[in-house]
């Protein structure tokens, strides 16, 4: 597939540049210098470099050609992996990848160096935990600030650059809001469809657009086809998102955490959405009832993902991914892409509905 030949070639360039930017990071702090080779590890291990990947073929695809291009592209895998340490504080989960989340590798730091101690704060009730989410808050500012400053430091026509520089900062901005919005649906019994795709387009698809609007902008398209290209990278986003949400509830499936983790959490994603709406009215109540709880079963998860896919949610969700594919794609076809970049990003539309990983 080219398009899977074409990211798993960018992915080793990008790699390499990753290795060699974190490499030349030193502080004469030990803790500090420790906390950038954590923070280089969880950026590391793993990841696709989507987004990146997308950014440079949007370049190329409108004319760019300075090789700067792979180093700028970075900045969005920073602005990526800064939203995953966050969003892990956030869900208190403890691996990301299979491999340790940042928090969790400073909880282990402290638990090694100090012993934990209750703490009377309004927010954690021991030392450990304190110490380990104020890190990883940190950590992850750390990241956005590094893709700022690849972005800032670029030698590339000084005006473009500044107009990445804000798409970046108000890509951030936007996924925050994105990130608030998800929380706030977990709190609310009934959450309709339009609310949960509001939600993922700012969450998700924010980033997405954004890594496609820099490399045009800085390609110097013109504003037709940066928007064009921008619609197109939020139809695959919400795919990404959707597809994201299957992937949760099949154990054939690598997320690089237990099955069900949307269900144990009570996440009001498109799946859970339709399959309380299309479910019998037992079972309706019954998955109601598992995902309000805070400690659920593996037997009552297994129940919850049995209702799931009996209910004809699955079906839909594919059928939504699907069709958001299909017109992301006819969005392809009306913009001027150089060949490769074209069936890059048309393969992609079709990676995001299709991924098992």
């Amino acid at each position: 597939m080219i398009f899977e030949q074409k990211l798993l070639e960018l992915k080793i360039i990008l790699d390499k540049k990753l290795e060699i930017f974190f490499a030349k990071i030193k502080a004469k702090d030990l803790f500090i210098d420790h906390s950038y080779k954590v923070l280089s590890n969880y950026v590391m291990d793993g990841g696709k470099r989507i987004r990146p990947a997308a950014l440079i073929m949007a370049y190329q695809g409108f004319g760019g050609s300075d090789d700067e291009i792979y180093d700028i592209a970075l900045s969005v895998e920073f602005m990526h992996n800064s939203t995953l340490v966050h969003d892990d504080i956030m869900d208190e989960d403890s691996l990301r990848r299979n491999k340790p989340t940042i928090h969790e590798s400073m909880r282990k730091w402290f638990l090694k160096s100090h012993q934990d101690k209750n703490h009377s704060g309004t927010l954690f009730n021991g030392a450990a935990s304190r110490f380990a989410a104020t890190a990883a808050i940190c950590d992850g500012n750390v990241l956005l600030s590094l893709g700022s400053l690849l972005l800032s430091s670029s030698k590339l026509d000084a005006v473009l650059v500044r107009k990445a520089l804000r798409t970046y900062s108000n890509a951030y901005r936007i996924i925050n809001q994105g990130q608030i919005m998800d929380t706030l649906l977990e709190l609310n019994e009934v959450v309709k469809e339009e609310d949960y795709l509001a939600m993922a387009e700012q969450k998700t698809g924010e980033l997405f657009k954004a890594s496609v609007k820099i490399g045009a902008i800085l390609a110097g398209a013109d504003e037709t086809d940066i928007e064009s290209i921008s619609n197109y990278a939020g139809l695959i986003a919400t795919s990404f998102q959707i597809q994201d949400d299957i992937m949760d509830i099949n154990p054939k499936m690598n997320k690089g955490h237990e099955i069900g983790s949307d269900i144990r959490k009570g996440k009001k994603t498109l799946l859970m959405i339709k399959s309380l709406e299309l479910a019998r009215s037992r079972d309706r109540k019954l998955l109601a009832e598992i995902m309000t709880k805070n400690n659920a079963t593996d037997e009552e998860v297994q129940t919850a993902i049995e209702i799931i896919n009996q209910s004809g949610a699955l079906g839909y969700c594919n059928r939504i991914a699907s069709d958001n594919s299909f017109e992301a794609k006819k969005i392809l076809g009306r913009i001027g892409l150089k060949k490769e970049a074209f069936d890059f990003f048309s393969g992609l539309a079709d990676f995001v509905v299709e991924r098992k990983v």
